[in-house]
């Protein structure tokens, strides 16, 4: 599969060598072959529409290769921001709805609407999540935290991640 989306002619287009977006990115842990891993850059997809108004969607969708038959996906939304008022939960819960319903079931459902071993949620930024003073900043982030989403009867939750998380073997 993960040859045949890196040569996809739409996918192609979207491949990318790293996951990086707003000064920060995402570590592949050395132990994945590039040949066992594919970094798409979904918001770029998206983007590439001629249209006004287009879904939120995430920096990127990464599907690790974890044997002949099973797969992990790790999606990851980055924002090099400090403090909530840099997004909103809605626009952060369109962006991961946008990549689970929209992205992986319909418009690539022959690759990504699949069973996956695993399927991650990454919201990387620096906002500090147990900072006493900014309770708002707190607060905001738990409620996204316990955000459910659900991919082919599977829960998802989103992670909070600070910069720069890396994406291990399965």
């Amino acid at each position: 599969m993960i040859s045949e989306i890196k040569n996809d002619l739409v996918l192609k287009n979207f491949v990318r060598e790293k996951c990086e977006d707003e000064g920060l990115c995402v570590d592949i842990d050395p132990r994945i072959p590039p040949e066992r891993i594919v970094i798409i850059k979904v918001d770029d997809y998206y983007n590439s529409f001629n249209v006004e108004k287009r879904p939120a969607s995430p920096d990127c969708l990464i599907i690790v290769q974890c044997s002949d038959t099973t797969f992990s996906a790790t999606i990851v939304e980055m924002k090099n921001i400090d403090y909530s008022a840099g997004f909103t939960v809605e626009n952060m819960r369109e962006k991961f709805d946008t990549c689970l319903n929209d992205f992986m079931r319909k418009q690539f459902a022959k690759y990504f609407d699949r069973e996956f071993k695993k399927i991650t949620l990454f919201f990387v930024n620096r906002i500090e999540l147990h900072r006493a003073s900014a309770y708002d900043d707190t607060l905001k982030t738990k409620i996204l935290m316990n955000t459910l989403f659900t991919f082919r009867g599977r829960l998802c939750k989103i992670e909070l991640r600070f910069p720069t998380p890396a994406v291990k073997p399965c």
